[in-house]
């Protein structure tokens, strides 16, 4: 048997607003929409809140994770999204714009690595 494919896409958020970075409820919201949006399944997720600010959470998927470390004092995040499922490009654009959007980001700029 062979082992499947990794395909793994890294997000850096820059210019996002400082309190979304720091609302949990709002990573987990923006973690589960971007689930959704490339078509992954959810089954646990797991966070820690850092002193004074920062939030680090990651979804655990069937098909491996999605994880978040924000910097809102620097107005940044970095987002990994990993899949044993390939991931097209319209669907990383979409995630990208989701990102923007739900993170308040400035610019988003991706990566993709698959192995």
């Amino acid at each position: 048997m062979q082992p499947a494919s990794i395909c793994s896409v890294g997000f850096r958020l820059s210019g996002a607003q400082r309190d979304t970075l720091d609302d949990l409820e709002a990573i987990e919201r923006a973690l589960r929409r971007v689930a959704d949006a490339a078509a992954l399944t959810p089954v646990a997720s797991v966070h820690h809140r850092f002193q004074p600010q920062g939030i680090s959470a990651v979804l655990v998927l069937a098909e491996s994770h999605i994880a978040i470390h924000t910097w809102p004092e620097e107005r940044t995040a970095h987002v990994t999204l990993t899949s044993c499922r390939d991931l097209p490009a319209d669907t990383i654009v979409s995630v990208s714009r989701l990102l923007k959007g739900d993170l308040g980001a400035g610019t988003v700029v991706s990566g993709t690595v698959v192995v």
